[in-house]
């Protein structure tokens, strides 16, 4: 009699790394394809994932399943801490540093799907989706997260509250579904494995431009009020865009102000978007979502706001009209945007000029001025 695979401790190969000072445990399998990180729940370790880790890589991904610290056979960190915000910074860590990647889709449920969400919002140009289940979510008022995301749950778990399909509507604009997963509970990745697995393959893989398309980048900028919340609110507005899609986010940056007077600290980022839209419609809607934000334009350069939105690359096309100009003519000498942009497309070169945009920004960089936000 073949013993079910799910129950071989041994099945698949653990590899160990030390990014951060402490031996963490992990498997990964399928190299080359696109990325997906699974994330295992409290009292639980990678092997929770052993129905789904080789169906995935199977299916054309490269799929890690790390330990967590404190978990399995990762070692507790010599801070001793074990929050969320600990295990992003071990997770950006080793699949950043480590093994190289550039973008991901974080999969988890339990506290892994709590670590999932802290991670997207702290480095969410590293993030492409997310695929949760089963999971505490944040009270919607203190903000929204705009990663594009896939919600399943398992029905028969009694931890989950009633309301979490409301919940998680507020919580995720960018989202597709609650899905509810009959005779799951909640561990829906070994009790609905094939479920779970289906809807990865199907859901998580981005999309080629398609006719008609233009690959544009979008500068968001904020230094008034809830700073958080008004990116937020701009990266979720910019994927609920009618003609625009596919929408991928930098880093998020603190930079020091260049306006007049005593400013604070602005929060950076650039998002990349294909839009059907034209320019200047594109920038028209730009200047609408700034207006939900309460932006109010003085008419002084530079002046402090809520919400900043510039359109700073539109395709190969050059444009120079009175209130429109792209590429945004003050891109080569500005670090606060470079530098996100960098995350996204680090050999793009502006159009019109053969000097790629990771060259440009080492001509500039000031990181004592351009700070990442790592919280």
């Amino acid at each position: 009699m073949t013993a079910d695979p799910a129950l071989v401790p041994d099945r698949f190969a653990r590899r160990t790394a030390a990014p951060r000072g402490f031996d963490q445990s992990y498997v990964r399998e399928g190299q080359g394809g696109e990325p997906v990180v699974l994330l295992h729940g409290w009292r639980e370790t990678s092997r929770i994932w052993w129905r789904n880790i080789a169906p995935l890589a199977e299916a054309g991904f490269d799929v890690v399943a790390p330990d967590l610290r404190g978990f399995g056979e990762s070692d507790v960190a010599p801070d001793g801490f074990g929050d969320a915000a600990s295990h992003s910074a071990d997770l950006y860590a080793l699949l950043r540093s480590e093994l190289g990647f550039e973008r991901v889709t974080l999969v988890g449920g339990d506290l892994g799907g709590v670590v999932a969400q802290d991670f997207a919002l702290r480095f969410p140009g590293f993030v492409q989706r997310l695929v949760l289940f089963n999971t505490p979510l944040p009270d919607p008022r203190d903000g929204v997260n705009p990663t594009e995301t896939l919600i399943l749950v398992g029905r028969a778990d009694p931890a989950i509250r009633p309301d979490f399909d409301a919940i998680a509507a507020l919580v995720f604009p960018n989202r597709v579904g609650p899905f509810r997963v009959a005779y799951a509970g909640h561990s829906l990745q070994w009790e609905a494995a094939a479920v779970l697995n289906g809807a990865i393959r199907h859901l998580c893989r981005a999309e080629s431009p398609r006719a008609g398309e233009h690959t544009t980048y979008v500068g968001l900028g904020s230094n008034l009020g809830d700073r958080e919340r008004h990116l937020c609110a701009g990266f979720a507005a910019l994927r609920m865009l009618p003609g625009v899609r596919d929408v991928v986010a930098s880093r998020v940056y603190e930079t020091d102000p260049v306006g007049p007077g005593e400013q604070g600290f602005y929060l950076n980022a650039v998002a990349r978007v294909r839009t059907r839209l034209s320019p200047r419609a594109l920038l028209d809607q730009l200047q609408a979502i700034e207006r939900t934000q309460a932006r109010e334009r003085t008419g002084v350069r530079n002046a402090p706001r809520t919400l900043d939105l510039d359109l700073l690359l539109y395709g190969e096309q050059v444009l120079a009209e009175p209130d429109l100009a792209v590429p945004h003519p003050r891109i080569a000498a500005r670090p606060f945007v470079l530098e996100p942009l960098c995350d996204l497309a680090p050999d793009l070169a502006l159009p019109g000029g053969a000097t790629r945009v990771s060259t440009l920004a080492a001509a500039v960089r000031h990181p004592a001025a351009v700070r990442v936000r790592e919280t």
